[in-house]
């Protein structure tokens, strides 16, 4: 599951050549059946999705990023698991915005 995830940074790259036009849906599709081991079925949704909702599906990548990232500046990478989904409910039932999660100090 764990590189299946990292996996998942090609279908921004994908969803980016679709949109910029550099590459075509055949291109996509065999990158999304190499690179990011999706099935055929799942592969062509995708294509579809980025062709209905175009740069939103960099959204999936980067605010898990941005919100990991939060969350270890705040715990660090080993704390103690109830601490992290503390501060994941406590984002999560707050009105933060994209930019205060940002302005950590690293």
């Amino acid at each position: 599951m764990a590189l299946k995830e990292e996996l998942n940074y090609a279908r921004t790259e994908i969803g980016r050549g679709l949109l910029n036009g550099t590459m075509s849906e055949k291109e996509a599709l065999r990158w999304l059946l190499d690179y990011n081991l999706s099935s055929r079925e799942s592969a062509l949704k995708f294509i579809s999705f980025v062709r209905r909702n175009r740069s939103y599906v960099i959204n999936f990548s980067y605010s898990r990023d941005l919100v990991k990232d939060y969350i270890e500046s705040r715990e660090g990478k080993d704390p103690s698991a109830a601490k992290r989904w503390e501060l994941l409910y406590w984002l999560l039932s707050n009105e933060v915005m994209p930019a205060d999660l940002l302005t950590v100090n690293k």
